[in-house]
């Protein structure tokens, strides 16, 4: 017996809020040319932020902003530090090592502070964007670079957000009824 494959409208939203991601990123460009053409993480979190219901991608969503921007926060104190250290891609052992330690205290302050923050399951995003920001640092601009990352998470979720609240949301049809 073969099964049906259907597409669900988990599966349609999800790719729906891609596609916003993907026209608000674009306008974007039409301001600042140089961002590069596909934002990998607004695509990464448009998907993983559509929930079954309105109200958990609401909820989710905040918390993935809160901790987004502590991680940011984290990451660019560290890497204001590193720069200010005159860390700069050379690689040598001991500046590895330093960049390393300032890795590991970013994430470290990132994870304490959103969890300090309740951010609960999202701490650990608050720990990638921090690191991310701390290595870029040999990128041309690393905070334009962190910026630009950070703006890509926030335009993924808000798209997955404005997706689930408009389209087929499940919520709005029983009170409808």
């Amino acid at each position: 017996m073969k099964k049906k494959i259907k597409p669900g409208m988990r599966k349609i939203k999800s790719l729906l809020a891609v596609i916003l991601s993907f026209v608000v990123w674009q306008a974007l460009r039409l301001i600042y040319p140089p961002m590069e053409v596909h934002p990998i993480f607004a695509y990464i979190y448009a998907i993983i932020e559509m929930r079954e219901d309105p109200e958990k991608t609401k909820k989710f969503s905040l918390l993935r902003i809160k901790a987004t921007v502590i991680g940011l926060l984290s990451g660019l104190f560290f890497l204001t530090v590193a720069i200010l250290l005159g860390f700069s891609g050379q690689k040598t052992y001991p500046e590895i090592l330093w960049e390393f330690l300032l890795l590991l205290a970013s994430c470290f302050v990132a994870l304490t502070v959103g969890d300090a923050f309740r951010c609960k399951n999202f701490c650990g995003i608050a720990a990638i964007i921090a690191a991310i920001c701390v290595v870029s640092i040999h990128g041309t601009n690393p905070y334009l670079y962190a910026l630009m990352r950070t703006l890509q998470t926030l335009i993924g979720v808000g798209a997955a957000t404005v997706v689930n609240i408009f389209i087929a949301n499940p919520l709005k049809t029983k009170e409808e009824s």
